[in-house]
């Protein structure tokens, strides 16, 4: 992959990815591969000719194995947002999944807006996946994202 333009590599990425099973290949690629560049997936797209360095071709490589590996990209990129708020997210943490949006969404359409509320966080080592800055979300492990 050194060498080679970001079309190509990310051409090859999203293969590998779907070979491997993971879910939206093209997009897992094309976020790591942006991480890695300093750039965002708008950047990939403007600059399609670009060429890859031997460190970034290394780098991506090996975001590239843990994805294929099952590692969720939120680990991967230690973020993920959610309500459209980011949040650091590490494999001590369950990432936020989409239906979690919607449970907060619902409530906050069937609760009073101006009404003082109280929340009771239930679930053992768990944190209210609401919005609420400094908060990260579930608590838990994902053994095929340890650092090794």
């Amino acid at each position: 992959m050194a060498g080679e333009m970001i079309r190509h590599i990310l051409t090859r990425a999203a293969a590998l990815l779907e070979a491997y099973g993971v879910d939206s290949p093209r997009l897992s690629a094309e976020l790591l591969l942006a991480r890695v560049l300093g750039t965002d997936r708008l950047g990939l797209v403007r600059d399609p000719d670009r060429r890859l360095g031997d460190a970034e071709t290394e780098a991506f490589q090996a975001l590239l194995k843990r994805r294929a590996e099952g590692c969720p990209v939120a680990y991967l990129l230690g973020e993920k947002e959610f309500y459209g708020l980011r949040f650091r997210v590490t494999p001590d943490v369950l990432v936020p999944r989409p239906e979690t949006e919607r449970v907060v969404e619902e409530a906050e359409r069937r609760l009073p807006k101006d009404a003082p509320l109280l929340l009771a966080d239930l679930g053992p080592r768990s944190t209210w996946p609401g919005p609420t800055p400094g908060r990260t979300g579930w608590r838990g492990a994902s053994p095929s994202c340890a650092r090794t």
